[in-house]
């Protein structure tokens, strides 16, 4: 499972899933 690129892809996708869980907060703070 260490191919040393899937956790690079994973923790992109995952980095990319929290900010915009993180947007969808402050908007919804906002609004």
């Amino acid at each position: 499972m260490k191919t040393g690129r899937a956790p690079d892809v994973f923790f992109s996708l995952f980095a990319l899933f929290a900010q915009n869980v993180i947007r969808t907060r402050n908007v919804a703070s906002v609004y």
